[in-house]
């Protein structure tokens, strides 16, 4: 048995879908996943700029799939080509000039949903360890998702004369390390994770 917890996934079309889906290919494998306990996260697709309108690539838009959009490092911007969804970029986290290792040996920046997916990865590993050395176990794929909402940081995407895009209008939640790990300990508590 691995001591595996989440999955980045970073692939996908160049599509732009706002409904939930079952995909044809994805869905099973990400089911499995999340009847394992493992967290099956998606970076939600980096064509914004293309269709400026509310959606994710596929497979984030997967019933099964944590859609993962991508911030300026603002936790109040979602970074320009970062496709976006009220209802299926499940988290926010920072996406855009990332530091990376360089395939040619040092480092790179780089920007995309691709970038995000593993910040959010890490975060729920690290949740995951929170709840195993204070509450004695793994936190449930249900648990996992309600702790990175509600303890994430909600924001407008308003209108940005800079970026380029017309945003959106829509309200996200932009991961938030700090209030998660409080929110893991609170369940030890017995009180209620925060809102």
């Amino acid at each position: 048995f691995y001591n595996i917890v989440a999955v980045n996934n970073s692939w996908g079309g160049s599509t732009n879908n706002n409904l939930e889906v079952r995909d044809r290919v994805y869905n099973d494998e990400f089911g499995a996943l999340a009847r394992l306990g493992v967290v099956p996260l998606v970076a939600a697709g980096n064509d914004y700029a293309e269709y400026q309108a509310q959606g994710v690539g596929g497979p984030a838009d997967d019933a099964f799939a944590f859609g993962v959009s991508s911030s300026n490092g603002s936790r109040r911007l979602l970074s320009s080509f970062s496709q976006r969804s009220e209802t299926l970029s499940d988290i926010v986290a920072p996406g855009s000039n990332i530091l990376a290792a360089n395939s040619g040996g040092g480092t790179i920046s780089l920007s995309g949903t691709s970038m995000a997916s593993p910040v959010a990865a890490g975060a729920v590993a690290l949740a995951q360890e929170i709840a195993q050395s204070t509450l004695g176990r793994r936190l449930t794929v249900d648990e996992v998702y309600s702790v990175l909402q509600s303890s994430a940081s909600r924001f407008v995407d308003s209108e940005v004369a800079s970026d380029g895009v017309t945003n959106s209008g829509g309200t996200y939640r932009h991961l938030d390390i700090k209030a998660m790990g409080e929110a893991v300990l609170a369940l030890g508590s017995g009180a209620p994770a925060p809102t």
